[in-house]
């Protein structure tokens, strides 16, 4: 591993160039970070930005990274570009720097990623490019180095490695030859359209993998259009049931509200907790964690954090779970229903 010097980019000559700019920027001490961006931030290198917060004040430095990807099978490689970004705040004066602990250093980092992202949508903003995204911890390296530096003497007092996140890149499991047979079966009810819930289960996948991306507004959607779906869904195929045409099931569901098909129609036909009030029970779970928070992400415009997200989740699986088990339970009168919930 390269020492901490080789790595970050300000030194004692650029620091006291981005102080002579702005005096604020001005302390004995300095908590500096480098991350690595899943893009390329267009700036010339070494260019900075400061920004301030309460008593600390912040510096991003950039510096274009190329890398030379190679073409699948081939000996074609293609010149591609990212962004690193130091990240640097000052240290209030009367800060004990042998005290500094993990806590204050991820304080620090949350802190700095704020003041990154409020450039990164200052630059969106600016010149509409779609290209560039906020970021969140999951979507970085799972690791980033730290250090910090004595500024009159430019000596580093600290460094190390702290983890951001556990997307460590691993080999997985090798699937059996059984996991094949299922996903061929898959393959022919996909193919064949045979099971009407595949795209609700298709919704919740993708609620996860948003999810572990760092992109937490589309996992709370999917999360919440997995459960419209699955709803919509068991209503038509209730109403089959009951000798519906489908003329007759699709004016039904267009004129009905969905909390309606939800509160009325299910719970007439099912039995079961269908209060939204009811503590802990399931619908309780989803209706604070999945419904109210997609309704504050689509119409406030809301940024969900990890632990909201993780509940949202995990509150309409439950939810979905919970009113699977009450069709299994009268699998007498849904024995067809009941047979699509083995995907």
């Amino acid at each position: 591993m390269k020492k901490c010097n080789e790595i970050f980019l300000m030194d004692k000559s650029s620091y006291e160039r981005i102080n002579k700019s702005n005096h604020k920027f001005n302390s004995k001490n300095i908590l500096q970070f480098i991350i690595f961006l899943p893009y390329y931030f267009p700036i010339e290198d070494y260019e900075w930005f400061l920004t301030n917060e309460y008593t600390n004040t912040m510096c991003f430095m950039f510096k274009k990274v190329i890398n030379q990807k190679k073409v699948f099978i081939s000996d074609t490689t293609v010149e591609t570009a990212n962004s690193s970004v130091e990240m640097s705040i000052t240290i209030s004066n009367e800060m004990d720097i042998e005290k500094i602990d993990e806590e204050y250093l991820n304080n620090c980092f949350n802190l700095l990623l704020e003041k990154l992202n409020e450039i990164i949508v200052g630059y969106r903003l600016h010149t509409k490019d779609e290209t560039i995204y906020t970021l969140r911890t999951s979507m970085l390296e799972f690791a980033t180095i730290y250090r910090i530096i004595s500024v009159q003497d430019w000596i580093e007092k600290d460094s190390g490695l702290m983890i951001l996140n556990m997307n460590v890149p691993y080999v997985s499991e090798i699937i059996k030859n059984e996991d094949k047979n299922e996903i061929l079966r898959m393959c022919n009810i996909i193919a064949q359209k045979t099971n009407p819930f595949i795209n609700s289960a298709n919704f919740f996948v993708n609620a996860k993998m948003f999810f572990r991306q760092g992109f937490y507004e589309e996992s709370v959607l999917n999360s919440q259009i997995a459960v419209e779906v699955f709803i919509k869904i068991l209503l038509r195929e209730l109403l089959k049931v009951e000798g519906k045409t489908d003329t007759e099931i699709d004016i039904f569901i267009r004129d009905i509200p969905f909390m309606s098909m939800i509160k009325k129609e299910l719970s007439s036909r099912l039995g079961g907790i269908w209060d939204i009030n009811k503590l802990g029970a399931p619908i309780n779970k989803w209706y604070n964690n999945t419904y109210l928070l997609r309704d504050r992400v689509t119409h406030a415009g809301y940024c969900s954090c990890s632990e909201e997200v993780s509940n949202c989740i995990n509150s309409s699986m439950q939810f979905i779970k919970y009113i699977e088990d009450l069709i299994l339970s009268k699998k007498n009168l849904y024995r067809k229903i009941s047979l699509y919930f083995k995907i």
